[in-house]
């Protein structure tokens, strides 16, 4: 018998004692790794902290006069939770929406979140931005906002003989977008002595209505003064109640347990629940780290943490932060669709010219497989004072991507300021395929 069985058999319980101590020591280091390397990349600012004095409005007037409430209040965050943001990222059908515009580019459609939830923070993103853009357009729309008064809020009628396809329409749309009904308003409103109109499309998910767009099918789009366009024709005031309770009709049996809103008598006082998010500025020792965990976050699909690392403002206004955090949300879009080789341009292009159907790009933009791409390596192409660029090369279904990466140093840390590199003369989310001979080449 050898030394070390001798010592196990005369010490079992004190080795037992040693063996459960270092399993223990272990797994509390696991832990403290896993802990430095996951994060949460969102934050909140302190009126997303708001608590929410109710789920939603039940009658469309009502969202149009919180909405207008945020504009004179100058108050983005509460003007975003009366937009249809998480509810048009995760119902809408984007393959209707390609069949029925027609055309493809990387701006036309939302991600298709609705088919593969791995898309839904690039689709919020490009919502919220969107939803940002209108309140910044009515807030510069009108010199004294805060003295606002709203005169009336009216429905936007069709005629009779214009009724059932104007119905059939709506119809489409209501099921396109995934939702319960979509009605279209207008509200009149007063701003220093001057009368105004903006029509609304408002779109209701779940019972509740919300804010879909600042424009109508049957009025155009825009904010404009009363004096300049009559909008009488165009509009029916006698039968408001009659089409609102047949559009109650085409959901309420579904909610009939929601609880009524109609008896709210100060909607200034009301906000809704946060349907948006931001995020961290996440920095990295070197830029090497940050092009690695940006890509390891992709495979993983955690695409919040993936944008955390660029294109986040250091700015403080709301406006801004969305609007950055979006140009990056675009870019990785771009990375994405090309390497799934989707066939996209910037600027629109008919489904005929691309040789695609809409149920195909759908079908092609499933990310099942990006977890197996592979980082085969970067390579500093330039740097100056403050930034450096770098390419990466990767390869997905046996063919190999180059990507660019402009980074910029801040407080000692590094982040991605844009997926490019002018060096290599790669613009903003583009994606080159290479040879095998090209990526040794760069590589070595």
């Amino acid at each position: 018998m050898d030394k070390k069985t001798c010592i196990i058999k005369k010490y079992p319980i004190l080795i037992g004692f040693f063996a459960i101590i270092l399993l223990i020591l272990i797994i509390v280091g696991y832990r403290e790794f896993q802990a430095k390397e996951a994060f949460n990349p969102q934050y909140t600012t302190e009126k997303q902290n708001r608590e929410a004095t109710i789920d939603g409005f039940t009658e469309p007037n009502q969202i149009i006069e919180y909405i207008m409430t945020a504009v004179q209040e100058q108050d983005l965050d509460k003007f975003l939770r009366g937009c249809a943001i998480d509810e048009v990222a995760l119902k809408s059908n984007m393959e209707k929406f390609i069949e029925k515009k027609g055309v493809f580019g990387i701006y036309t459609a939302l991600a298709p979140s609705m088919n593969y939830n791995f898309y839904f923070p690039l689709a919020s993103s490009e919502l919220t931005n969107y939803y940002s853009e209108i309140f910044e357009s009515m807030i510069t729309n009108l010199e004294e906002p805060k003295q606002m008064k709203i005169d009336g809020i009216h429905f936007v009628l069709p005629s009779s003989e214009n009724e059932s396809e104007y119905k059939l329409m709506m119809q489409r749309e209501t099921e396109m977008w995934g939702a319960e009904a979509i009605c279209e308003m207008y509200a009149e409103y007063t701003v220093d002595q001057k009368s105004y109109a903006t029509q609304f499309t408002l779109i209701n998910y779940y019972g509740y209505w919300k804010l879909f767009g600042i424009s109508s099918e049957s009025l155009g789009s825009g904010i404009y003064e009363l004096e300049n366009q009559d909008i009488s024709d165009k509009v029916e005031d006698g039968k408001e109640k009659e089409y609102n309770k047949y559009l109650k009709g085409l959901y309420e049996e579904k909610y009939e347990k929601l609880e009524e809103t109609d008896n709210i008598n100060d909607i200034k006082n009301e906000l809704l629940i946060p349907n948006y998010f931001l995020l961290n500025t996440v920095y990295g020792e070197t830029p090497r780290e940050v092009i690695e965990k940006f890509t390891l976050y992709l495979e993983k699909g955690d695409l919040m943490s993936a944008m955390a690392y660029g294109g986040v403002s250091e700015e403080k206004k709301l406006a801004k932060i969305i609007e950055d955090q979006n140009s990056f949300a675009v870019q990785i879009k771009s990375v994405l669709y090309s390497i799934l080789e989707i066939s996209i341009e910037r600027e629109e292009t008919s489904l005929e010219e691309l040789g695609a159907t809409a149920s195909q790009i759908i079908k092609d933009l499933d990310p099942q497989y990006i977890k197996y791409m592979d980082l085969m390596g970067i390579k500093k192409v330039s740097e100056s004072q403050d930034t450096e660029e770098y390419v990466a090369v990767y390869r997905y279904a046996q063919k190999y991507y180059l990507l660019g990466f402009t980074l910029v140093s801040h407080d000692g840390g590094w982040k991605i300021l844009s997926l490019s590199s002018k060096t290599e003369n790669l613009e903003k989310g583009e994606v080159q395929q290479i040879s095998q001979v090209k990526m040794e080449q760069l590589l070595q």
